[in-house]
């Protein structure tokens, strides 16, 4: 039977419907859906899209107030908190912070990227145990080059048995190890972070079990504890700083997997030199000019670099007289897999891959393919 015109379907819509509905849409997306009726104000503001996911980006009256509703709408179930902040905030230390003291026990991620000069009261706020915390962002922002934050050795009271992933910037820790953060697997390293002088303090000694590591540091220098490849081969996965590869001395052949950012060929030549053996090339496209080049080993898929690089730096022939803006190790690849959107430029600007048994020609979107040109034609391709 046909509705009549004008049938209000907000009243006869199954609320399991409409949380659905409601999941597909992001924080600002869902504020208008609380103006549609009562009915759908209360469904979306008991929606996870309301409360789960809670963030603090300025220190106006009105934020500050949404952001203590949205932490009183979590009726006391788990969710997560960032705060960007980063000039001193007056509102941030009377209002903000006793609430995440307060509420330390549910919350699963916090991120705070402050003012240095609010370092004592987030230390002071973090000492209550976090059972179900699993990731920690402390980002001070130091203007004036300030001492960076020391750590305290009862954060989180001792207790924080999930924490798992780290990320500091300008933050140094005790000579002891501090033990809540033993368990650390992912680990950020930023400017001014564990930093002694120009050194870095070992990190091994900090994080035991730390697999995964980014620095993000400009100036840092590693001293002789960063010498042992022992502790190098125990890493998955590495982004080093520019600075990294003109240390002789660091093992950094000996890490599994390491990402770096539009490398020059001197840089290159290091991040590929431990791959042996035949090769695999995926190729990832990206919304601006670059493009991830994904390298690995095909006898040990686990070994493996990404970079990123300028597509422009490849189709510009000017800027290459000597050929690819890389020596890339193309004789050696045999699966290649590009995006569709690659396709036509992959065979102009690569050379030969002789070797190649096995391309994936990968479709951006799901639709089946209408015009056979666009697949090019296999005698064309590198």
């Amino acid at each position: 039977m046909a509705l009549p015109m004008g049938h209000d379907f907000s009243t006869i819509l199954p609320s399991e419907l409409l949380q659905q509905c409601f999941s597909g849409f992001n924080f600002r997306e869902l504020l208008p859906i609380l103006g549609v009726c009562s009915r759908w104000r209360a469904l979306a503001l008991n929606h996870p899209t309301y409360w789960a996911n809670i963030r603090l980006t300025r220190d106006y009256p009105g934020a500050v107030c949404l952001f203590l509703l949205r932490v009183s709408r979590t009726r006391a179930r788990p969710f997560r908190v960032a705060v960007s902040l980063w000039p001193p905030s007056a509102a941030f230390v009377a209002d903000v912070l006793p609430v995440i003291a307060r509420n330390l026990a549910r919350i699963t991620l916090l991120s705070l990227a402050v003012n240095i000069s609010h370092g004592p009261e987030v230390l002071a706020s973090i000492s209550a145990p976090a059972p179900l915390l699993q990731a920690l962002t402390l980002h001070f922002y130091n203007p004036s080059s300030e001492c960076a934050i020391l750590l305290r050795d009862d954060m989180f009271a001792g207790t924080a048995p999930l924490l798992r992933q780290l990320v500091i910037w300008d933050v140094s820790l005790p000579r002891d190890p501090i033990p809540v953060l033993s368990s650390i697997h992912t680990l950020e390293v930023g400017d001014g972070a564990l930093a002694v002088g120009t050194c870095l303090q070992d990190l091994f000694v900090h994080f035991p079990y730390v697999r995964r590591v980014d620095f993000c540091a400009r100036h840092t220098t590693f001293d002789v504890a960063y010498w042992d490849a022992k502790k190098w081969e125990t890493l998955e996965h590495v982004t080093p700083t520019a600075a990294m590869f003109d240390d002789p001395i660091l093992p950094l052949s000996l890490v599994k997997h390491m990402v770096f950012y539009i490398p020059i060929s001197p840089q290159l030549r290091i991040m590929l030199e431990p791959l042996n053996g035949a090769l695999q090339l995926d190729l990832e496209s990206s919304p601006g000019p670059e493009i991830l080049f994904h390298i690995r080993e095909r006898a040990s898929p686990w070994r493996a670099r990404t970079f990123v690089d300028d597509l422009r730096a490849w189709i510009d022939v000017n800027a290459r007289p000597a050929g690819a803006p890389h020596e890339l190790p193309f004789t050696r690849i045999v699966n290649l897999s590009i995006p569709e959107c690659f396709w036509q430029l992959a065979c102009g600007i690569f050379p030969t891959m002789p070797s190649v048994k096995e391309l994936s020609l990968l479709l951006d979107e799901p639709d089946p393919l209408s015009p056979s040109s666009l697949i090019p034609a296999p005698r064309c391709l590198p």
